[in-house]
């Protein structure tokens, strides 16, 4: 019986051990968690906090034609604007930045893309972060329909309808009676 008495008495001391051990290590995290936050600030005051860093420098802005020419009715040029800042990074900013036209008689904007109204001659202006661009706008024959083209407006409806491969129309490039596909469009045959 004696031996059996030792034996629950040496487990009820490893039992209380073991609380002692969990209670001092609950009682050290929190010091630690709190000591090493007490280490950061330290660092920070001693070694300081750098700033955060700032956006490079503005150096240009770029547009994309240079020089607009709207020849025709159908005619739109669509643009696109790049800025270069200091550290050489060239980022595409044409959705912030704001175009003004500086004849809306001439032209107008709907969106990103430039479409003729009348003949003439006028200036878009596209600002960026205080910096202003201006691209020479010229507009001719507004009110002229363009002829059908053939590259321009026959090929990418045959494109669209699948019939440009060379079993159908792309082996010969003329309209054949043996294409399955309606395409809808009417050529008129040029003058």
């Amino acid at each position: 019986m004696k031996r059996s008495s030792k034996i629950q008495v040496s487990s009820s001391k490893e039992a209380s051990g073991s609380k002692i051990q969990s209670t001092r290590l609950a009682l050290r995290l929190p010091l630690l968690v709190f000591g090493t936050w007490i280490l950061f600030g330290v660092w920070i005051l001693v070694f300081g906090v750098s700033a955060a860093p700032t956006a490079p420098e503005l150096t240009t802005i770029s547009i994309s034609p240079s020089d607009i020419r709207l020849s025709n009715r159908q005619d739109h040029q669509s643009l696109a604007v790049q800025a270069e800042y200091a550290d050489g990074v060239t980022r595409d900013i044409t959705d912030k930045a704001t175009f003004t036209i500086a004849d809306k008689k001439l032209a107008k904007l709907a969106g990103t893309t430039l479409y003729p109204l009348a003949d003439g001659r006028t200036e878009l202006t596209v600002t960026f972060d205080g910096r202003s661009h201006k691209v020479p706008v010229t507009i001719e024959a507004a009110q002229t329909e363009r002829q059908t083209s053939f590259k321009l407006d026959v090929i990418p409806a045959l494109t669209k309808a699948g019939c440009n491969a060379g079993a159908c129309h792309g082996a010969s490039r003329v309209f054949a009676s043996r294409c399955s596909a309606t395409i809808p469009m009417v050529i008129t045959p040029a003058s």
